[in-house]
């Protein structure tokens, strides 16, 4: 396969703007035709690597995209950055470079000792022959892989892991490290790492810690993946000795807490919910306005910088949700008993406080440390069932007047971003319902209901307000950031929908109005969930950053994370970064995690001085 991937780039060295298909390259190297299958399979891999384009049944010689070029034209010489590795089985990389706004790849000779989710630093080469921007990994700045699972294979004396992850090398087991007898061929073990490589060419070393059940039982079949990934598992001793230390009354500030527990905040999650980290409560104004308040969890208010709980959760970045079980970022101390909104509790909650009024515009708001007392504890079924029907059924009555004015809160914001241009992806969720052992049963589809889009209003809100604040206050928090689709990812789509009798040119898909416009279009086609599947494929990924570049899917200037701190720790250094503005003055440019967070993702600039605590503030219409 090597030799057939050199001999097919030599002949795009010959003649760089050749296009060609399959067919084509087969006669130029003078294959058979039996030989086919072999050619198309190395030029999908070369496309993979990004070496080339396909385009139309036709292959041509990669230009790198205008996005790429124009980032790299900007970084002088000699400039690194670091990033997250994540390696292909046919042994090229990415790294997902932030301040590029790029992933930036990696070619096989230039992968240096790096592990699939080590954290490097990488520099940008110029790879001869090629137009596309390429890095090099200078150095592994932290190996985040230290385990490994997979199975025994034995040539002659030597023994090696084969890992499942097919993303990992194979692991040399040196014979001092191994029993024989304890570890057959075939069989399925977890490997310690004890020396990792320093180049390509080399294998990381390990050794045998123990046996695993080889079975294709649901649990089992998890546990393999857990085991294959560089998830931060479990919670070290230090965090549960933390935990065990804590008390049960609400945490400070208290004197400076604003009490709402006279306010009739609820939840509203999915039945089966396995954390409640947001509550809200709308109350009508004069003149047609609205009050909408957001209570968030106030984790930072028990996991502050420095601490054990910290630096799981910080490794951790986020809970990991399986069909039949949950990786909490937090322990179940926090997540499901001190942190989560339980009804009947009085709770500690960060709250934004929102006056909305009759065209779906925040015209003021307030950002505060509170105490709430949730009502109820409610499921969207309930919600929705009171909306069709009227009939409250198990909702507390005094809540009823309070959910019908949400309702109508909701549907104003909705309004407001469907006429900015928000895209309306309406895509059903899928959800497994499991048997007793465990394996799935049923595949349930769900769609969006006005119960859910009334919470998702509600969050999106506080996210944008909260968003605008941080930039306006140049907070140092973690915005999240879609940015616009790349313009071949664009023409992709033009081409398939004009197949499919949509006739638009790309350049009209630029903005999110004008995608919109083509979903509307796509309605009543017979191929609706197909055609939407593949505008949503030519988005790019949503990222977090430090800098504030808008979110296009929402056409949102400003958006972060706000809403979530329990299973989200970009949410937690928001909160930070708002605590800490609200006790101010403040010092010249903090970290709301410390130096660790600081030296991944530099603040945006130094921070005035806050005056104005928890204050009222007034936007412009």
């Amino acid at each position: 396969m090597k030799s057939t991937l050199k001999q097919i780039l030599a002949l795009w060295q010959q003649d760089p703007a050749w296009r060609a298909a399959p067919r084509d390259v087969l006669r130029a190297l003078g294959l058979k035709s039996s030989q086919q299958r072999l050619v198309q399979t190395a030029l999908e891999q070369l496309v993979a690597e990004g070496q080339l384009v396909a385009k139309r049944g036709a292959y041509a010689r990669a230009q790198g995209s205008t996005q790429d070029q124009a980032a790299a034209r900007k970084v002088p010489d000699g400039v690194r950055f670091e990033g997250l590795f994540t390696a292909h089985p046919d042994g090229f990389g990415f790294v997902a470079v932030g301040a590029l706004k790029l992933s930036l790849f990696i070619p096989p000779p230039e992968i240096g000792g790096a592990l699939d989710g080590d954290w490097v630093r990488v520099e940008l080469i110029l790879v001869r022959g090629w137009h596309r921007t390429a890095g090099r990994v200078a150095e592994v700045l932290e190996r985040r892989r230290v385990r490994v699972r997979g199975h025994v294979e034995r040539e002659g004396k030597e023994t090696w892991v084969l890992p499942l992850n097919e993303r990992l090398p194979d692991v040399s087991i040196p014979p001092s490290a191994e029993a024989p007898q304890q570890w057959p061929h075939d069989a399925l073990v977890d490997v310690l790492l004890t020396r990792y490589p320093d180049s390509p060419d080399e294998y990381p070393e390990g050794r045998i810690v123990g046996r695993v059940t080889d079975s294709e039982a649901p649990e089992q079949i998890i546990d393999n993946i857990l085991a294959n990934t560089s998830l931060h598992l479990g919670f070290s001793a230090e965090t549960l000795r933390e935990m065990a230390a804590l008390g049960h009354t609400p945490p400070p500030p208290e004197a400076t807490r604003v009490d709402l527990t006279h306010l009739p905040f609820a939840t509203i999650d999915p039945v089966d919910a396995r954390d409640m980290d947001d509550a809200i409560c709308v109350e009508p104004r004069p003149g047609g306005h609205a009050m909408l308040w957001v209570a968030i969890a106030d984790v930072a208010a028990y996991v502050g910088p420095g601490t054990a709980v910290d630096e799981d959760a910080y490794r951790k970045g986020t809970s990991v949700y399986f069909p039949s079980r949950v990786l909490p970022m937090l322990p179940e101390e926090l997540s499901g008993d001190r942190c989560s909104l339980r009804p009947d509790a009085p709770r500690a909650a960060l709250v934004c406080e929102m006056e909305i009024d009759p065209g779906g515009t925040t015209v003021a708001y307030k950002i505060y440390e509170a105490l709430i007392h949730s009502r109820a504890k409610l499921s969207y079924g309930q919600v929705l069932h009171y909306f069709e029907t009227g009939a409250g059924g198990d909702i507390p009555p005094a809540l009823l007047p309070h959910l019908t004015q949400a309702r109508e809160v909701a549907r104003r914001l909705r309004e407001k971003r469907d006429a900015r241009g928000a895209l309306g992806f309406v895509f059903p969720e899928a959800r497994f319902q499991l048997g007793a052992d465990g394996v799935p049963t049923d595949i349930l589809r769900t769609l969006p209901t006005e119960a859910t889009r009334l919470i998702e209003q509600c969050m999106l809100e506080a996210n944008e307000t909260v968003a605008r604040h941080c930039a306006e206050k140049r907070l140092p928090v973690l915005y999240r950031v879609h940015d616009p689709p790349p313009g071949d990812a664009l023409e992709q789509l033009a081409l398939h929908l004009w197949n499919a009798g949509i006739q638009v040119k790309h350049q009209a898909l630029e903005t999110p109005g004008a995608l919109n416009a083509v979903l509307q279009r796509l309605e009543q086609h017979p191929a609706r969930e197909q055609l939407e599947l593949l505008v949503l494929k030519s988005m790019s990924q949503a990222v977090y950053r430090a800098s504030n570049d808008g979110h296009y899917a929402l056409a949102a200037s400003h958006y972060c994370h706000f809403t979530s701190p329990i299973r989200r720790y970009p949410d937690l250094l928001v909160h930070r970064a708002l605590k800490a503005w609200l006790a101010g003055p403040l010092p010249p440019a903090p970290s709301p995690r410390g130096e660790g967070w600081k030296s991944r993702t530099p603040p945006p600039g130094p921070l005035p001085v806050n005056g104005e605590g928890g204050m009222r503030v007034t936007l412009p219409p």
